[in-house]
């Protein structure tokens, strides 16, 4: 499926803009990578906002890595499934998840003709909005004392989670130099790996130690860095 879609997007999606960033002559193929990665590194260190975002990108990466691994199993084991057997637990997840698809394409949908994407301020407000959401999501499904309530929060985590991805990659972008932007990207998602495996275990213990409620408040309060940085954006523009 990526195959095909990427032998399409080489005739739909053509990057008429792109200026091919010159090597120097005689160079070699790992010189011209490294001097790549240096141009990248010296972007994110002369950017206090960037810089910032890497760090907050692995909280953001250690708080999504405690919640997918713990929700499931809170789900079952604290807050449990309606016990009319209408549905087994195998398909009550397959409900979940599709309702969940379904809302984050309209809700994509409904943000790309509300929010002016062209405007940083617009963005940024956006996602200042999606991470109180966030927060406040994993904190009902942290809570919920019936099912009622965890499927309100877990439908919700995935709507923003939907909306959230293609805002941020629109907002990172737009602070990016183009001849560097390929490097810092990388850059970005290497940062929310590190979250991931350094931040999911320490999650997980708070859960082995504590509960699984603790954990998933633990994974909300991991998101707070990033609404401070939004924050912060907001009252500078």
């Amino acid at each position: 499926m990526y195959l095909v879609l990427a032998f399409l997007l080489l005739f739909v999606m053509k990057e008429t803009n792109f200026v091919p960033d010159k090597r120097e002559a005689g160079a070699s193929h790992l010189r011209s990578m490294a001097n790549t990665w240096l141009s990248g590194a010296k972007v994110v260190r002369r950017s206090p906002l960037l810089l910032l975002i890497v760090v907050v990108t692995i909280f953001s990466g250690a708080a999504s890595e405690g919640y997918e691994r713990l929700w499931p199993t809170h789900l079952i084991h604290n807050v449990g499934f309606p016990q009319d057997g209408t549905y087994s637990m195998a398909v009550w997840f397959g409900i979940i998840a599709a309702i969940s698809t379904i809302l984050g394409m309209i809700a994509v949908r409904y943000t790309e003709k509300k929010v002016d994407m062209g405007s940083q301020r617009g963005v940024s407000t956006s996602m200042f909005i999606l991470t109180v959401l966030h927060i406040a999501a994993i904190l009902l499904l942290a809570l919920a004392p019936s099912f009622g309530w965890a499927l309100v929060g877990i439908l919700l985590i995935g709507t923003v989670g939907s909306v959230s991805e293609p805002v941020y990659s629109t907002w990172l972008n737009m602070n990016l130099e183009s001849k560097t932007r390929a490097t810092v990207l990388s850059m970005m998602s290497q940062s929310d790996a590190l979250g991931q495996t350094a931040g999911g275990p320490a999650v997980g213990w708070i859960g082995s130690r504590f509960s699984i409620r603790a954990s998933l408040i633990a994974a909300s309060v991991l998101l707070l860095p990033i609404l401070a940085v939004f924050g912060k954006i907001l009252r500078k523009k």
